[in-house]
């Protein structure tokens, strides 16, 4: 036979009749209750907890979700974090256009005369100029290589031969001689002039001119013939 609820009552009571504080006997427990038995009512107020209530129970007893409600105020900041390590570095940009030239600066100063260079070889015989003013000279000519006199004063063709390479031989002059000049039209820093009044290398002359090359490769000297201005004094 199953205890009841009510059976239960009526023990508590006769028993709390008769001895007032008396401590009951008979413990109940969850075996001797019957499944729903036990009423709201019969539980005192405030004495159950979610504890005492399945987990089924208690979510049964949940009701919907209310709407959202409205945002808070935004928080104060927090404060700035560590700094980061830094990045690698990126790639080199490509590079600028050049700018525009800068102005010339001023001229630097003159460098010093480098070395002279050689000597240039003799230049061509210019053409005879043109006959100057009768002079002081008892007599002058020009003479040609091949012994042709032009441009003369008091000298004839007759006067002058050329029986020799490099010898020019002048006689019966029509005037007395001091002093003779004779000039080659061309300058030859190897050439030999000779002047003679005794008419070296001519037969009967009074004057003869005789021009010589002197070889530096083998230091020989040989005659040849030139063109030259003689002036008699």
């Amino acid at each position: 036979m199953q205890i009841r609820y009510a059976d239960v009552a009526a023990t508590l009571a006769l028993v709390v009749a008769m001895g007032g504080t008396a401590y009951a006997a008979t413990q109940v427990r969850s075996a001797d209750i019957v499944d729903n038995t036990i009423k709201s009512q019969d539980v005192k107020n405030g004495t159950l907890t979610l504890d005492d209530v399945q987990d089924s129970t208690e979510a049964s007893l949940r009701g919907q979700t209310g709407p959202a409600g409205a945002a808070g105020s935004p928080g104060a900041s927090g404060e700035p974090g560590a700094a980061g390590p830094s990045g690698s570095p990126g790639a080199a940009g490509p590079s600028g256009a050049p700018g525009d030239a800068g102005p010339s600066g001023p001229p630097g100063p003159s460098g010093s005369p480098g070395a002279a260079g050689p000597s240039g070889s003799p230049g061509a015989n210019g053409s005879p100029g043109a006959d100057g003013a009768p002079g002081s000279a008892a007599g002058y000519a020009g003479i040609s290589p091949t012994g042709f006199v032009y441009s003369a004063k008091n000298i004839t063709q007759a006067m002058v031969s050329h029986p020799d390479t490099g010898v020019y031989c002048f006689e019966s002059l029509p005037f007395a001689t001091h002093v003779v000049n004779v000039t080659p039209t061309s300058e030859d820093i190897n050439l030999e002039t000779a002047v003679s009044d005794a008419g070296a290398g001519c037969t009967g002359a009074n004057w003869s001119v005789t021009f010589k090359f002197f070889n530096l490769a083998n230091a020989t000297r040989l005659p040849t013939d030139r063109a030259f201005f003689i002036t008699f004094n």
